[in-house]
Formats: C-alpha cells, sequence, structure tokens
C-alpha cells in the first residue's frame, strides 16, 4: 500500500502538471493507441480517453472515472494519497486546484476485463499476462517484462518497444523509473499555449 499511494502522489503532480501546460492549449492534439502486454506494473495518465484491461491483479483508478469491470472485481477500497511535504499546506486553502490530492479507488484481486473512461484519467494495474490498451491522448509507463506497440492516429508507421526493466530490489526506490522521464506519449499533445509554462512536479 505504501509503494502505491507513494506513485499515485507522483501521478496526481505529474498529472497537474501535464493539465497546467495544455489547458490553455492553441489546437487539438491528434490521438493514438497504445497496447501493452506482459506481466509488472503499468502506470498511466490520460487527459482524454479509454484504457482496457484485460487479465488480473490489482488496479488503482481516479474516483472520477467511469469504470467498468466485467468478471470479478475484487475489493474494493477508496482512498486519498496524502499530499507530499510542503504540497499540503499550500492546497489547504485550495481543495479544488490543479494540484490537490485526487480521490482515488483500489480493486484489490480484480480479474477479467476493465474498461476505463473519462479526462484527466490516472490509472495504475500491477498483475501478470496482462493486456493493455490506452487510446486518447496521455503517456503510460510499463515496468517489467513485456512489449509494446504505439500507433498514432492519420500515421501508417508504428512504435514498437520492451517494457523498462524492473529495477533490482535493493535499490528498487532509488532507481524507479519515472512516468514524466520516461512514459510513452501515445497521440499527439495539444500545441503548448504561449506562456503555459508546466509546474515540476516534486520527485
Amino acid at each position: 500500500m505504501r509503494i502505491t499511494t507513494m506513485l499515485m502522489m507522483l501521478l496526481g503532480l505529474l498529472l497537474a502538471s501535464m493539465t497546467a501546460v495544455f489547458a490553455a492549449k492553441a489546437a487539438t492534439g491528434s490521438t493514438g493507441t497504445m497496447t501493452a502486454k506482459g506481466s509488472g506494473v503499468i502506470e498511466a495518465l490520460v487527459l482524454k480517453g479509454t484504457v482496457t484491461i484485460v487479465g488480473s491483479g490489482t488496479l488503482t483508478v481516479s474516483k472520477d472515472a467511469t469504470v467498468t469491470v466485467t468478471g470479478e472485481p475484487g475489493t474494493k477500497e477508496d482512498f486519498t494519497p496524502p499530499a507530499p511535504q510542503g504540497q499540503a499546506a499550500a492546497n489547504a486553502n485550495r481543495p479544488n486546484a490543479a494540484g490537490a490530492q485526487r480521490a482515488m479507488v483500489k480493486y484489490t484481486g480484480f480479474k477479467g476485463t476493465v474498461v476505463i473512461t473519462g479526462t484527466r484519467l490516472m490509472v495504475m494495474v500491477r498483475g501478470k499476462d496482462l493486456s493493455f490498451t490506452a487510446q486518447g491522448i496521455g503517456k503510460v509507463l510499463p515496468v517489467g517484462d513485456g512489449n509494446y506497440s504505439v500507433v498514432k492516429d492519420g500515421q501508417a508507421a508504428k512504435q514498437d518497444g520492451q517494457w523498462v526493466a524492473k529495477p533490482a530490489k535493493e535499490n528498487a526506490e532509488a532507481q524507479r523509473p519515472k512516468l514524466r522521464e520516461q512514459g510513452i506519449n501515445f497521440g499527439d499533445m495539444p500545441t503548448r499555449a504561449k506562456g503555459a509554462e508546466p509546474q515540476t512536479p516534486a520527485q
């Protein structure tokens, strides 16, 4: 639970950064599709779109997302990750601020097909033999053992690759891959508006 909470804290900060950059967008970005198959952990931030997961394991997703589970949903738990040090005071009087922590839902032991739709989605799934598809605009980081493919709408070229290797246990936290730095974009992000600068998420 501690690792999941830390990851969701960082996902929240990165999502706030992405939203700030593109909130005043000058043009709409084109969409794309990313598929990933393998075992490990997949983190995703989706500005707008749909995520489909087939398999079993533990799923954590934004509470305001629309989630449909075909099969066994497992044990469902609502929680809100604590804000990183220094962020809580800044958000104390701004509950709707972009950097405010978002309520999450955790499905432990799900098995079957999960379809997640909405905007500003935060998704993390951990399991074996996962089939993961994200459609729309966003960023995905698969860590473990598997393959992925990205196709952008209107383009014939396809980007294929391997999942990021899982760090050794003794250095797991220090070497943990970062979605902000190593995440894979699917679709083309909207054009950044003049003067819109990204916030730097705390690492």
